[in-house]
């Protein structure tokens, strides 16, 4: 026997129309297209209330621990990052968007002769550089989602631990690498980098879908 899916409720502090709703299609509707939107998800109508009564900023105390085993929904708003990379011709593209409407923040590419990891990191640190040049301060906080351990590590690190072999084809990417490598080590930044759980919440929406 099939288990119902848990019912889940929407609070909109920032929208067209603040108020608690209790489907993501409701919800969506509020905050699609509308700049600095400010909504969250939680697992019951009391939990909902309460919050919509605090701000937006108060709604989740950092030092509340999830379940063991509870992933919880997709902070909102944030970016999601991703790369998709051949293979055989090593020919790579990244790209971020917007979490809740998918609409594409940034894309770059083709590269050639290169990994989809160099990919996955240059995305994360062009995403923190965008944000943190904006003249919103909200934007220094927004988080990042990536579904790439290995680039979150590399971004950590200060350091693409890649294994590309250098070429003429590569000799601009190589650049770049190095570039994002030096803004890591030169800057400081706030922004959460979360991992996108693909197995609870399907694939990352910057996700190109050529699996």
């Amino acid at each position: 026997m099939s288990k119902k899916a848990k019912r889940k409720y929407y609070v909109v502090w920032a929208g067209h129309r603040p108020g608690i709703y209790d489907t993501w299609a409701e919800c969506k509707l509020q905050v699609e297209e509308f700049t600095g939107a400010k909504f969250r998800g939680f697992e019951s109508l009391e939990e909902a209330e309460r919050a919509f009564e605090q701000p937006f900023e108060q709604s989740r105390k950092p030092s509340e621990k999830k379940p063991k085993g509870d992933v919880g929904t997709p902070v909102y708003p944030s970016l999601s990052v991703d790369a998709a990379c051949n293979m055989r011709t090593g020919r790579m593209e990244y790209r971020g968007v917007d979490t809740c409407t998918g609409k594409v923040v940034f894309s770059q590419g083709p590269f050639e002769a290169t990994t989809n990891n160099v990919g996955e990191f240059l995305a994360l640190v062009h995403a923190l550089a965008l944000l943190n040049s904006s003249d919103n301060p909200e934007h220094r906080n927004t988080p990042i989602y990536s579904d790439s351990r290995t680039a979150m590590a590399w971004v950590r690190k200060k350091h693409a631990n890649t294994t590309m072999p250098p070429n003429e084809r590569n000799a601009y990417l190589r650049q770049l690498i190095m570039r994002a490598e030096a803004w890591l080590r030169d800057n400081r930044f706030a922004n959460p980098i979360l991992k996108w759980e693909t197995r609870h919440w399907g694939e990352i929406p910057a996700d190109y879908g050529r699996k």
